[in-house]
Parts: C-alpha cells; structure tokens; sequence
C-alpha cells in the first residue's frame, strides 16, 4: 500500500482538538465498558447537535464503527481522534494557510529535497510547498 503524507502541525492546535476529537473523548468517558459502542458514539454526537449528515463519512465507513453494538478497540478508538483531528485540520481553512516553520527546519527541508530518500523528499516538496518562515 502506497502511503500519501501531509504535513500537520506537530502538536495539535485548539482548532484540531476541540471539535469532533473532544465529542469522541466525552464518548468514551461518558459510557463505561460495554456501553463504549459505535452506537452511543452516534448517539452522543447527536446530542451535541451533529445532524447526520455532520458525522463525517470516514467515521460511518472506519470498519469497527460499523458494528454498532461492539465495543471498538483500544486502536480503533486512538485512530478515530486522530483522524478526528486531521479532518479538523483537513476542513478548516484557517488551518491551512501555510505551516509555520524556523530556518532550521526549512534548511532541513532544502536538504532532505536534495539528498533525501524518496519519501524525505516527498515530504519536503509539501513543508515547502505551504511553509512560512518564523524566526
């Protein structure tokens, strides 16, 4: 499987963490053991005013969520925050206006460009596509 990077701030940011990251967290504190299910996860959505069609996709389609009454794995529930807070990054445009970046980092960037392995320079293109530099 071919893998695509993206380059995401490395720590997330208000923005990324207090939308549908934070309503997954009150989730899985709110229901104790075998209530943790894909159901009550929808159910609790909605009682924090997602219309159905506010549930993103990639939610409804993650393999686990599908089984309603099952209680998904530790892993499971690890990668729905974490792509909660990529499609937070991934839909907000404010978000996306350009990674802020020092010399250093940048320097790094040219230099993984020009020597890297393949997958250094793939994500270098993208840091350099949308970096700003910050002293």
């Amino acid at each position: 499987m071919e893998q695509s990077f993206k380059i995401l701030p490395s720590q997330p940011n208000e923005d990324m963490a207090f939308k549908l990251a934070t309503d997954i967290v009150f989730w899985m504190d709110t229901w104790q053991g075998s209530l943790k299910t894909p159901r009550n996860l929808f159910f609790n959505l909605k009682n924090c005013g997602y219309k159905d069609d506010d549930i993103p996709q990639w939610l409804k389609d993650e393999l686990e969520m599908q089984q309603l009454d099952n209680v998904p794995s530790k892993a499971t529930r690890a990668v729905i925050i974490y792509k909660a807070m990529y499609y937070a990054f991934q839909t907000d445009r404010r978000l996306q206006s350009g990674v802020l970046v020092n010399a250093g980092a940048l320097n790094l960037a040219i230099n993984s460009l020009n020597r890297g392995t393949p997958v250094q320079q793939e994500i270098a293109a993208e840091l350099l596509k949308t970096a700003k530099q910050v002293e």
